[in-house]
């Protein structure tokens, strides 16, 4: 969490090294429609990578279960359960 702006993050990354690994405060938002799952990031100072590509900032790109997502140096898998 960020004490000086009162930001709780809804997925708090500090457990997992998150600021070690480059995870900005604010660094990708996951939204969930009736096209399924997508993920944006928000501007994150060192990227986001989907399946090893780099996202645009601001763009919305649909996940599936087995997707690999890299927080600067933090690598998260995707899996939905069947």
């Amino acid at each position: 969490s960020d004490q000086q702006r009162s930001m709780v993050p809804d997925v708090d990354m500090t457990d997992f090294n998150g600021q070690k690994l480059g995870v900005s405060r604010q660094h990708l938002a996951i939204r969930h429609d009736r096209t399924g799952v997508q993920v944006v990031d928000l501007g994150s100072a060192n990227g986001t990578l989907l399946n090893g590509t780099l996202m645009k900032p601001n763009m919305h790109y649909l996940v599936n279960s087995g997707d690999e997502i890299q927080l600067g140096k933090l690598i998260v898998n995707i899996l939905f359960p069947n």
